[in-house]
């Protein structure tokens, strides 16, 4: 069969419902429904984002609901996020839903893959309360996403895989201290322990014996904080970093709105 293109003004049957008498049905043209897609209609999408997904696309926004053509624009009546864990936390800050480019586009927030290790849902409630007020020029033709854009960058943050002696190791340790990593956007709970010091107890080396949360970034010269000894004045630089892994699913009701 052929593919045929509507031209608007076919004749569609909107069949009733048993037991509605016989000739109270009504007819609509294929005009009349494209409308109701195009502006009217409440909809809900399904985005479903793998982990490499997230990791390449988060932190500058996830696409859920594409932008609606010229002259119109997307009203959010609420969401939800399903985060599904598999082996690691990601670390984002908390996540929201935004009108792409739009300056002050925020819809709502949720934290739903930030630190977790267990799959979690969180509901956005009525966003369509939260968000406030628009300009109508400022969101037409805008798509929604879904980012982590005023946290983190989750493919930048995790758990610390190398790490190594910055430019101070330190002085008074002795094997067996233990110490963690002070870093401003993230938790100190991974814990490391000396295994060799020179005569003046700065650290020569140590390994990493409780592994922490997904929470940190690489870079030079953090502070160690002594947890037990006497040792002061270690410097450590975190190498590289693993992140989180697991999948997002985002649903979204809106509707399109006709601008007027």
């Amino acid at each position: 069969m052929g593919r045929v293109t509507p031209t608007g003004d076919e004749p569609v049957p909107l069949l009733q419902s048993q037991g509605v008498p016989s000739g109270s049905n009504k007819w609509a043209t294929t005009g009349d429904i494209a409308a109701l897609g195009a502006g009217g209609g409440v909809q809900i999408v399904i985005a479903d984002f793998s982990a490499a997904e997230i990791l390449a696309g988060l932190f500058t926004g996830l696409e859920v609901v594409p932008a609606p053509g010229a002259g119109f624009f997307l009203n959010p009546f609420w969401f939800s996020a399903q985060y599904t864990f598999v082996t690691r936390p990601y670390f984002t800050g908390g996540e929201k839903l935004y009108y792409d480019g739009v300056i002050a586009g925020l819809i709502d927030s949720l934290t739903v893959m930030n630190t977790f290790v267990q799959s979690i849902f969180a509901n956005g409630g009525n966003v369509q309360e939260a968000h406030g007020n628009f300009v109508i020029s400022d969101i037409e033709n805008k798509a929604i996403v879904f980012n982590s854009q005023d946290g983190f960058d989750p493919a930048t943050v995790g758990l610390i895989v190398t790490s190594s002696l910055g430019s101070n190791t330190g002085a008074g340790y002795a094997p067996g201290d233990t110490f963690n990593i002070i870093a401003a956007q993230g938790p100190d709970n991974t814990i490391f322990t000396v295994d060799t010091v020179d005569g003046g107890g700065a650290v020569l080396t140590y390994h990493i014996s409780t592994q922490g949360d997904s929470g940190y970034q690489t870079g030079a010269d953090f502070n160690a904080n002594t947890l037990t000894g006497g040792g002061v004045g270690l410097l450590i630089n975190i190498d590289s970093i693993i992140p989180g892994d697991g999948t997002l699913r985002v649903t979204v009701q809106y509707q399109v709105v006709a601008i007027l």
